[in-house]
């Protein structure tokens, strides 16, 4: 059979394909795209990958480039901030964004852990919509879920049972 041709005969457009779609898999899986949602904004995204690559002082360089808080005392306490859990917690593994809130079109809050070899550092960061792209304004490290998530977020809610939908159900009788 001609290279070129799948099974039925027809002609291949792109021979290579089976071998880069392989590829393009393995590389989309790489990336522990289940952590990550369509909404994550993209400077989250790079300051995490900086994490794993260049550690905590990388991380925050990238979450703060071309922000107000680039080169502030508030970036130098975060990297500070950020070294110490590390050196509790250990080697950064990957990254979970465990919820966004968007305030508005222009501002979100994005509440994120990384898991590290013994234990979770969270973060908040408040992102602001500019022109060139979202930015981090401000930003909160700490290894308490308490205190980085509003209390709304951390309540558990009642547990489900299958007999609360029949409950739900409102039933439908006729008015005389």
């Amino acid at each position: 059979m001609n290279k070129n041709r799948n099974r039925y005969g027809r002609r291949n457009t792109f021979p290579f394909s089976i071998p880069l779609a392989a590829f393009l898999n393995a590389l989309i899986l790489s990336t522990d795209a289940a952590t990550v949602s369509i909404d994550t904004p993209e400077v989250i995204v790079r300051g995490y990958q900086s994490f794993q690559v260049n550690g905590p002082r990388g991380a925050v360089e990238t979450w703060t480039r071309s922000g107000i808080l680039e080169d502030t005392e508030a970036a130098a306490q975060a990297v500070t901030d950020l070294e110490h859990l590390v050196e509790l917690f250990g080697v950064f593994r990957t990254f979970h964004i465990l919820e966004s809130i968007e305030l508005s079109g222009f501002s979100r809050l994005v509440y994120a852990e990384s898991a590290h070899q013994e234990g979770p550092i969270f973060i908040r960061f408040h992102v602001f919509l500019r022109a060139s792209g979202w930015t981090v304004i401000d930003m909160h490290i700490d290894a308490v879920p308490e205190k980085i998530f509003p209390a709304w977020i951390l309540e558990p809610g009642p547990p489900a049972t299958e007999e609360e939908p029949a409950k739900k159900k409102k039933r439908k009788t006729k008015r005389r």
